[in-house]
């Protein structure tokens, strides 16, 4: 089902299609992307309103956070592959890098802030 035309139409969203590519993951045939990343992209595209802003958690090559660019995205990830290929599919498709944070900088401050010195 991964077919070279598969690869080459691109992630759907709404009218256009983003160009996602799997880096350092083996053959150029491999989509960047599933049907549950499709799905998600068009489920939140209905509900969300503009100015509103959305957390996306553990997105694989940036299909979600691309899909959703328009709503300024935070990514919350531990994956060293996933900001390379969220650069790399960011400036594919000229858009803004979202910004990216690891589990442990968002648990970092929770952690230290009862501490006492």
């Amino acid at each position: 089902m991964n077919s070279d035309s598969d690869t080459r139409a691109g992630f759907p969203v709404e009218s256009h299609h983003l160009i996602l590519h799997r880096p350092h993951r083996g053959g150029r045939g491999l989509r960047a992307w599933d049907a549950a990343d499709e799905q998600l992209v068009a489920e939140a595209r209905q509900r969300l309103r503009p100015g509103q802003r959305v957390a996306v958690v553990d997105d694989s090559f940036g299909a979600l956070a691309l899909g959703l660019a328009e709503f300024e995205p935070t990514v919350i990830a531990d994956s060293a592959a996933l900001a390379q290929a969220l650069a790399d599919n960011a400036h594919a498709n000229q858009l803004a890098l979202p910004d990216l944070r690891s589990w442990q900088d968002e648990l970092q401050p929770a952690r230290t802030a009862g501490l006492r010195s």
